[in-house]
């Protein structure tokens, strides 16, 4: 049988195990009957509570709240005291009313600066307020700068939609005044009666507290999404909504497992809160993945359909309590873990959070393991973050690329600073030739309009593999190319929005080749694995590209940015010049080109990558020698390079 987590696991000398006890099926469970039902909300608010005050949240929880809470509402009023199913609709609503009550008094008791770590000061520009009438529901944007505002913010897909009902400069006169919630679309309208339900007056939405026609409005707040999702109370994720169109609720919540069989092994801890433990069958789940190989609850939400969408990964990361709605049942996710409606399971939550890496940067005893702390930080962005999971999903407007992961990087960079731009980070120069070194991991192709330079990133309309970067400058690879210096104009005013006008300067060997497209390695047979075995890679269904360099060394494993038009080898090749990052330095061999940008060079000199490779071998004796026209680009002289 295999063991899954349970709520929460205490084991000492005094307990009394009850075994045996079968909770087969869906009736075992005390979950809502569907996400829009008032069991729902009761239990959204029950986690929003558990979280403040502590409890599955971090490791202790806070007595002192607690108790001013009881002497807030006094101990007669407890929320927990209703929790029976066959509560009547008024004593529902009496436990929701009580649980906003407790909510606030937490609130008030506990300053966001407590509750969120490093968060900044920056404040969303405008807040929507909720004014229930009784009958009706309006609302007015307020000013967001509003000290101690608990606040919900919504995480959804706007969809392919006309966005009439965004705030523009025409209405946000009218709109400071006062508007109709019916002016909303659904999966908006309802998040705004969902957020009333909660008990709080303030939402931010961001195509109605952004001014969507100005544009200077639009890159002022777009950079603070890091405080505005962090600073929330809790963020609504609409994660079974395809559209703003679509509604947030479900029509019937379901278990993901099937409880058939299962034991459910159950104590009561000293607190008198019951703890539980699920035994049941190894058993495949609605994703079709063994219950026992899933390592955290992310895996469970890749069905969302929040899930390909590249501005809601930021929202997700940097919102320390969030509400899934999704398909199946409700999610609570915070920092600390995830739990299901249906299944009252506890799971781990997401490996590497923003609090955590704060901790671990600032906590560490020297230099030595503060750079080391540093430098799992930017694994992190680039191999996880990145090539693992930013770079897969799609933006409606490719110019946001930056933009949209910008506030997980300032986040980042608020702990320690390292140097952003560009999507890179540059303090360390090892570190950013080794952030060089990505390929194109799918169809697809630079951007059409510029928003990254040519080495970065950032300027590819395709999924992006970082495999190389844990390789360079380990073992018998050295980097050998040392960054001069870097340089980008901001016109929002901070590198963590757009840029123009972005260059790099190496200092590196180089030389003239040729590649010859789809003339390279064939991985049509093949299906890589991830790095770390973590997710895999499907093969480019176009072979690589074939390098012959001018002293003879080749390559039949050369990725373009680009896709090429056709499957069929290219016979004729493309000039281009290999700019040489790193050095193979076999034992008792000769040493040849390692990581190598593949560029074209204009009348101006400067260079723009058009490939990647992560090995140039030399020809070996006994083999067909590749015509040589110059010496071998180990034996060149180092040079100062701009790429841009």
């Amino acid at each position: 049988m295999g063991i899954m987590r349970g709520i929460s696991l205490a084991v000492n000398e005094n307990i009394e195990w009850r075994s045996g006890e079968k909770i087969g099926g869906q009736d075992s469970t005390t979950g809502p009957e569907s996400t829009s039902s008032s069991e729902s909300t009761v239990q959204a608010l029950k986690w929003l509570k558990e979280c403040l005050l502590g409890k599955d949240c971090s490791h202790d929880s806070d007595h002192d709240l607690e108790n001013g809470v009881a002497e807030a509402n006094g101990p007669h009023r407890s929320s927990n005291a209703l929790s029976e199913s066959s509560q009547s609709l008024e004593q529902k609503d009496h436990q929701r009313l009580q649980l906003c009550d407790e909510i606030q008094t937490l609130y008030q008791k506990r300053s966001l600066s407590q509750i969120n770590d490093a968060v900044s000061d920056e404040r969303a520009a405008r807040l929507v307020e909720i004014i229930d009438t009784g009958s009706t529901v309006n609302l007015r944007l307020v000013d967001g700068s509003i000290e101690c505002t608990p606040y919900v913010a919504l995480s959804y897909r706007w969809g392919g939609l006309e966005a009439v009902w965004q705030t523009t400069t025409s209405n946000l006169e009218s709109r400071a005044s006062g508007f109709s919630i019916d002016e909303l679309p659904m999966t908006l309208s309802v998040t705004v009666k969902l957020t009333r339900n909660l008990g709080f007056k303030w939402i931010w939405i961001d195509s109605v507290c952004i001014i969507q026609d100005d544009k200077d409005d639009w890159a002022r707040e777009a950079v603070k999404v890091a405080a505005i999702y962090q600073n929330a109370i809790v963020t609504i994720a609409a994660d079974s909504s395809q559209d703003a169109k679509a509604g947030l609720h479900n029509n019937k919540s379901t278990s993901m497992f099937t409880m058939d069989d299962s034991i459910k092994i159950s104590n009561k801890l000293f607190t008198g809160e019951e703890s539980s433990i699920y035994l049941f069958p190894d058993q495949k789940t609605r994703l079709d993945d063994s219950i026992t190989s899933l390592r955290d609850m992310g895996d469970l939400f890749s069905h969302c359909s929040l899930r390909d969408r590249g501005w809601t990964l930021q929202e997700r990361i940097l919102s320390p309590r969030i509400i899934h709605y999704a398909s199946d049942q409700l999610y609570w996710e915070c920092y600390h873990g995830i739990q299901e409606s249906e299944d009252n399971l506890l799971w781990m939550g997401r490996n590497l959070t923003i609090p955590k890496i704060a901790h671990r940067v600032k906590s560490a005893k020297n230099v030595e393991t503060k750079k080391q702390e540093l430098n799992k930080v930017l694994y992190y962005w680039y191999v996880h973050l990145i090539g693992g999971n930013y770079s897969h999903r799609s933006l409606t407007y490719g110019e946001d690329k930056l933009v949209a992961i910008g506030g997980v990087a300032k986040a980042l960079d608020d702990i320690e600073s390292m140097g952003y731009m560009v999507g890179h980070w540059g303090d360390d120069d090892d570190e950013l030739v080794k952030s060089l070194c990505w390929k194109r991991g799918g169809p697809g192709q630079k951007a059409a309009k510029y928003r990254a330079p040519s080495w970065s990133w950032a300027s590819q309309d395709s999924i992006v593999d970082y495999g190389s970067y844990s390789l360079v400058g380990k073992d018998n690879d050295e980097i050998v190319a040392e960054p001069v210096t870097w340089q980008a104009s901001a016109p929002d005013g901070t590198f963590f929005g757009r840029c123009t006008n972005a260059y790099l300067q190496i200092k590196a060997k180089f030389v003239g080749g040729t590649v010859f497209p789809n003339c390279g390695h064939d991985f049509s047979e093949y299906h890589q694995a991830g790095i770390g075995g973590g997710y895999t890679v499907d093969p480019p269904k176009e072979r690589c590209a074939f390098l012959m360099l001018e002293g003879g060394e080749t390559s039949d494993l050369v990725w373009l940015d680009e896709s090429q038009a056709t499957q069929d080898p290219v016979r004729e090749g493309i000039d281009v010049k290999v700019v040489m990052l790193s050095e193979v330095r076999p034992e008792g061999e000769e040493p040849y080109p390692g990581a190598c940008l593949i560029c074209t060079l204009d009348e101006r000199y400067y260079l723009t990558r058009i490939g990647f490779t992560e090995y140039v071998r030399p020809y070996k004796e006994g083999e067909d020698a590749p015509p040589v026209t110059g010496p071998k680009l180990c034996e060149k002289e180092a040079i100062e390079l701009i790429i841009i």
